[in-house]
């Protein structure tokens, strides 16, 4: 009884967490933050300037984002294909210098992506993301 009564309050404790919009609640997930909210809902590639090193990698099922510049071009393909593209935020496991986040996304095709021709087609995706932090 009591393993399923933790199972439930534990369940309860992380449906209760996983509705909060708000998480930064540490500097490495301020820097988290900072990329979901202003870089990609703001569409702000300045932020990249901010928050990526000279080692940061980013690995997409696109390719590989080996500099900050790669990451930039690879952002604004992303808001000219879909200039609407706003991310919600649907899960965050924070520990140690890691930090997954579960996200829903939501675009139209308005403009060409990869070679592909805008569609004018809403779309919808759920991503996962593993963040890595060093040093902040």
């Amino acid at each position: 009884m009591i393993s399923k009564l933790s199972s439930f309050l534990g369940g309860v404790a992380l449906t209760v967490a996983l509705a909060l919009p708000a998480f930064a609640e540490s500097k490495n997930e301020a820097v988290v933050q900072a990329f979901m909210q202003d870089m990609i809902n703001k569409h702000d590639i300045s932020v990249a300037d901010r928050i990526f090193t000279a080692d940061s990698r980013d690995h997409t099922p696109i390719g590989d984002n080996r500099t900050v510049e790669d990451f930039k071009g690879f952002a604004q393909a992303i808001f000219t294909g879909f200039p609407d593209v706003v991310v919600n935020y649907a899960a965050l496991v924070s520990e140690g210098d890691k930090i997954t986040v579960r996200s829903k996304v939501q675009a139209t095709h308005k403009g060409e992506f990869f070679g592909v021709p805008a569609t004018g087609r809403s779309v919808k995706w759920t991503e996962l993301h593993v963040f890595r932090i060093k040093d902040g």
